[in-house]
C-alpha cells in the first residue's frame, strides 16, 4: 500500500491512533461481541491506511433493541448503531457489514462533509464501495441468506425471484389486513409481494426451491440491485427527484459502488487507493461536490476522465459490449485477377491452388457488437487453438466492429477480458467460443427441471 501511495512505510501519516471503542450490546446478542470488535478493528485499520487515521479517541457501536430496526444501522460522529439477529451465521457477514458501513460514514460523509439531500450518492455510494473493500479484504465472500422470520436468517436464497417494476404507477401497493398477512405466512414470503400476486404463488416456495451456501462477493451484491432499473434515473440527482424511493437506493448505493468499482478498473488498483486517498485528504472537514471529486480525479491521474463521468454520473445509458459472431473457417483459394501488366493470370475455382487446410491456416471472423448508449473503449481478447492469446483495442465508438483477418484456428474471443467493467449490464455476451459447449445448457436445464419437479411436490402437498 505504501508502494502504491508513493509514501515511504515508516512515515507518520501511516501511522494510526489509539481508539477507545465501546460496544453497547444486548444480552441475547452477547455471543456476537467478539464479532462486533473484530469489525471495528478491520475498519479501523483499513479505512487508516486507505485513506487517513480516525481522527478522534473514541468510538461508541450501539447494538439496537429487538423491534427497534428503524434505529439501527446509523451513524453519528464516534457514535454509529449496528444490528444483528439472535441467528447469525458464521457465514454470513452480519453484523460485519452493517458495523462497517456506519463507521465508514465517519469518514463519508463525517469527515467529507458532502450534501447528503443533494448528492446523496457522494456518501451513501462512496462507502457502499468503501465498505465493499474492507470486507473483501477482510473476510472474502459473503453468503446470501434469507429471513424466514425475524431476527431467523437461513443461508439459502430463492432460485427464482421476479422482480419489481420501478414505476410507482403500476405497482400494486402491498394489502396489510390479516387475510394478507396469514397468507404471507402460508407462502412463506420473506421478500413481500410483487407487482403481480399470481407470481408471487409461483416465486415464493419453501424451502426445497432454495439454493443453500450461495457465495456471494460485493460486486456481484451491487449488481443484483442495480440491474433492478438500471435506466430509471441518471446517478446525479437529488434524493428527492428519483423515480421512487428503490430508484434513490440503488443509484445512491449499488450504482455508485459499481461506478468507483470500474473506475478502479480502468484507473488500476494503486492509482485508484492513491485517487481516493487524494480526495479524502483534500476535502476532509469540507464539503465537496461531485465537481470536485471529478476535479481531483483527473489531478491525480493525470487524465481527461470527463467522457466517462458525462455517461457514468449524469446519463443513464447503459454499458453493455458484446461478441455476437465469431467463426474460424479453412481460407479460400484465391480467385480473380493476379499479377502486373502483362504477365496477369486468372484464377478461377477451378484451377485455383488450394492453400493447405491446417489449423494454422485459417479466416478468423469476430463481430463485435456496442448494444447500449455508454461508450468506452473495450479490450479485446483473441485465443487460438494453438499460440498465445492476441490482444486488440477498440474504441467502442460505432456500433459494431469486425476483424476478419488470417491465422491459427480460433477458439474464443472476449471483451473486457480481465472485468474491469463493473458496470457492464451483461457479462453473459463477454465472450463467445467457436463451439458450443453441451455441459452450460444441460446445467441450467436440470436446475431449471429441478426447480420444476419442486414446484410440483409442494402443490401437490398442499392441495
Amino acid at each position: 500500500m505504501a508502494r502504491a501511495l508513493s509514501i515511504p512505510p515508516d512515515a507518520e501519516e501511516l501511522k494510526l491512533s489509539d481508539v477507545e471503542v465501546t460496544l453497547l450490546i444486548h444480552p441475547e446478542h452477547r455471543h456476537l461481541a467478539d464479532r462486533h470488535f473484530d469489525a471495528v478493528f478491520h475498519a479501523l485499520r483499513s479505512f487508516g491506511y486507505w485513506y487517513g487515521r480516525y481522527p478522534y479517541r473514541t468510538l461508541t457501536v450501539v447494538d439496537p433493541a429487538f423491534g427497534a430496526r428503524g434505529a439501527g444501522g446509523m451513524e453519528y460522529p464516534t457514535l454509529i448503531t449496528a444490528g444483528a439477529n439472535y441467528l447469525s451465521p458464521a457465514r454470513r457477514w452480519s453484523p460485519e457489514g452493517v458495523t462497517i458501513h456506519e463507521f465508514g460514514h465517519q469518514y463519508w460523509y463525517g469527515m467529507v462533509a458532502t450534501n447528503e439531500p443533494e448528492e446523496a450518492f457522494l456518501d451513501e455510494g462512496f462507502n457502499s464501495y468503501s465498505t465493499g473493500c474492507v470486507l473483501e479484504h477482510a473476510y472474502g465472500p459473503n453468503r446470501d441468506s434469507t429471513d424466514l422470520a425475524p431476527g431467523v436468517a437461513w443461508l439459502g436464497v430463492p432460485l427464482l425471484e421476479i422482480p419489481r417494476r420501478p414505476d410507482p404507477t403500476t405497482r400494486q401497493p402491498p394489502s396489510r389486513g390479516a387475510t394478507a398477512q396469514l397468507m404471507d405466512a402460508v407462502w412463506l414470503r420473506p421478500f413481500g409481494p410483487s407487482d403481480d400476486l399470481a407470481l408471487n404463488a409461483i416465486r415464493d416456495l419453501p424451502f426445497l426451491n432454495y439454493a443453500n451456501e450461495a457465495p456471494i462477493d460485493e460486486e456481484t451484491g451491487w449488481r443484483r440491485r442495480y440491474l433492478r432499473a438500471p435506466q430509471a434515473d441518471e446517478l446525479a440527482r437529488r434524493s428527492w427527484e428519483y423515480l421512487d424511493t428503490e430508484s434513490y437506493g440503488l443509484n445512491s448505493y449499488a450504482r455508485t459502488a459499481l461506478m468507483l468499482r470500474t473506475l478502479e478498473g480502468i484507473l488500476g488498483p494503486d492509482l485508484m487507493l492513491k485517487t481516493m486517498r487524494g480526495y479524502f485528504q483534500k476535502h476532509r472537514f469540507k464539503h465537496p461536490t461531485v465537481t470536485d471529486f471529478m476535479a481531483t480525479v483527473d489531478e491525480i491521474t493525470g487524465r481527461k476522465m470527463e467522457p466517462f463521468f458525462r455517461q457514468a454520473i449524469f446519463g443513464s445509458g447503459l454499458l453493455d459490449y458484446s461478441v455476437s459472431d465469431l467463426s474460424s473457417e479453412p481460407r479460400a483459394a484465391p480467385r480473380g485477377l493476379f499479377g502486373a501488366a502483362g504477365a496477369r493470370r486468372t484464377e478461377t475455382d477451378a484451377g485455383a491452388a488450394k492453400p493447405p487446410d491446417d489449423d494454422a491456416n485459417r479466416r478468423n471472423k469476430v463481430l463485435l457488437s456496442r448494444r447500449g448508449d455508454f461508450v468506452w473503449p473495450q479490450d479485446v481478447e483473441l485465443r487460438y487453438e494453438s499460440g498465445a492469446p492476441a490482444r486488440r483495442s477498440w474504441d467502442g465508438v460505432y456500433r459494431w466492429l469486425r476483424y476478419d483477418e488470417p491465422g491459427p484456428k480460433l477458439r474464443s474471443a472476449r471483451v473486457d477480458p480481465e472485468g474491469r467493467l463493473a458496470l457492464d449490464v451483461n457479462h453473459s455476451n463477454n465472450s463467445r467460443a467457436r463451439e458450443s459447449r453441451p455441459m452450460a445448457g444441460i446445467t441450467w436445464w436440470c436446475r431449471l427441471l429441478q426447480w420444476m419437479q419442486h414446484v410440483v411436490y409442494f402443490y401437490s402437498g398442499v392441495s
